[in-house]
């Protein structure tokens, strides 16, 4: 076939792991603002589309 040996067998015996991510907490649905009052992610997303369409 024209490989060397030598990569016939690593590739024999490499393994690809999965990788295990841990998926952590899941998003609370909100954040805070500087002064501590919650804003829902909802409307994030609107004031960031809000500033896209501005721009």
């Amino acid at each position: 076939m024209g490989i060397p040996r030598s990569t016939y067998y690593y590739q024999k015996n490499y393994r690809v792991e999965e990788k295990k991510v841990s998926e952590g907490r899941p998003a609370p649905g909100y954040s805070f603002k500087e002064d501590g009052q919650k804003v829902s992610d909802e409307q994030i997303k609107e004031f960031l589309l809000e500033e896209i369409a501005g721009a």
